[in-house]
């Protein structure tokens, strides 16, 4: 699939996906995309956290979210390999 135009400027997933879904992309994982979103402010901008960001995710999430990204960038390299 190729869109042939420029990705928004943003760092948000669920909006990159988004457009990616308006042209008919889909992803196994699409809900967990959604659990990532927060991960990008608060690992950027710590102050966003309204404290540090180790106090405001606990092991279980980061593992979650860590396994989540790996599983989305394995989903890509089979898509981007495969083409």
């Amino acid at each position: 699939m190729v869109l042939r135009r420029e990705p928004p400027k943003t760092h948000i997933i669920t909006e990159l996906y988004k457009q990616l879904r308006e042209a008919g992309f889909r992803l196994d994982i699409e809900d967990e995309l959604y659990f990532l979103n927060k991960y990008y402010v608060v690992t950027r901008y710590p102050d966003a956290a309204n404290g540090l960001p180790s106090e405001s995710v606990d092991r279980w999430e980061a593992e979650r979210a860590l396994k989540i990204a790996e599983r989305v960038i394995e989903v890509v390299r089979g898509l981007v390999t495969s083409s």
